[in-house]
């Protein structure tokens, strides 16, 4: 049985306890999903979401201002994801300015060229200004030196930048979920335990993987180029210095405001008329009695 109170914050229609409308959230995406709606008895209304609704330890007067932060947090970390999605260009300003990686190559202490990874290409610029780029397909034909003095492992690099790929734009475009619950969740009459829920639970582990794939393509990959001295296939003496790119510096900092948005998630508990039956009793009769209709539930589970 499908409660009034649960169909209303689906429909965006939740009413207070005299029967006016609710506050609610200012676009639909930001509304309870429908999903919900269809099946409250595994998405909504089961022991699990039933224990993490109640988790909290604040007022309803500093939901909205708690809220706020985790939001804050959200877009800042929704901007830094983009910027790092600039690593995945093939050309050479967007590559040096979110690179993942950056070089230096030096030839007896003079300076050579600086390299920058990216995610799909590998940019440089010489002493002299001169620019370039390789791309990872291309990568194992380049005369650069740092690939002709390591060049057994000249893929390895292009393997785990594919994959990073799918990482970061995934990363980028799961913030939008997390920003419209941060908005839903401002609005008492329309916060539902699923909600919460999911924002700790699905945030907590794609945050703990999304900084494991980080720390994995930061060794793989940085690995796959020389790095401090070494000689070309011609013998000549290079020295090479690595530092972590400015992209992925943003892409982690952006990871790790996850956690922010997920502790303002734990303090602020679900509304108790989304555990107790006989508040949402009270609600079906005096939304039903504001519409002109008796209460009731809709099927369906």
């Amino acid at each position: 049985m499908t409660s009034v109170y649960l169909k209303d914050r689906c429909a965006g229609r939740s009413c207070v306890s005299d029967g006016q409308p609710a506050p609610k959230p200012p676009l639909p995406p930001c509304w309870v999903p429908p999903c919900v709606m269809c099946c409250p008895g595994k998405l909504e209304k089961n022991a699990c979401c039933y224990a993490f609704g109640k988790v909290g330890c604040v007022s309803e007067e500093k939901r909205v201002p708690l809220m706020r932060v985790g939001l804050a947090s959200s877009v800042l970390g929704l901007i830094f994801m983009l910027a790092g999605c600039f690593a995945v260009s093939t050309d050479h300003g967007p590559i040096k300015n979110a690179c993942f990686g950056k070089g230096t190559l030096k030839n007896e202490g003079v300076l050579m060229a600086d390299i920058y990874v990216g995610l799909k290409s590998l940019a440089s610029t010489a002493a002299d200004g001169t620019e370039g780029v390789v791309s990872f397909d291309e990568l194992c034909d380049s005369s650069l030196p740092i690939v002709q003095a390591n060049k057994a492992k000249c893929d390895d690099c292009h393997e785990n930048s594919f994959g990073m790929v799918t990482t970061v734009i995934l990363g980028t475009i799961t913030c939008l979920p997390t920003i419209f619950t941060d908005v839903l969740r401002m609005y008492p009459a329309y916060d539902v335990n699923c909600q919460k829920t999911w924002a700790v639970i699905f945030a907590l582990f794609s945050t703990i993987s999304t900084l494991a794939a980080f720390s994995m393509y930061k060794g793989l990959c940085q690995d796959s180029f020389p790095s401090g001295d070494f000689t070309d296939e011609n013998g000549t003496a290079f020295n090479l210095t690595w530092s972590t790119g400015p992209g992925l510096v943003l892409c982690v900092v952006a990871t790790l405001l996850k956690f922010v948005d997920i502790i303002v998630h734990l303090l602020v508990p679900v509304p108790e008329i989304c555990r107790n039956e006989e508040m949402q009793r009270e609600y079906e009769e005096y939304s039903g009695n504001t519409r002109g209709g008796g209460g009731g539930g809709d099927g369906g589970d």
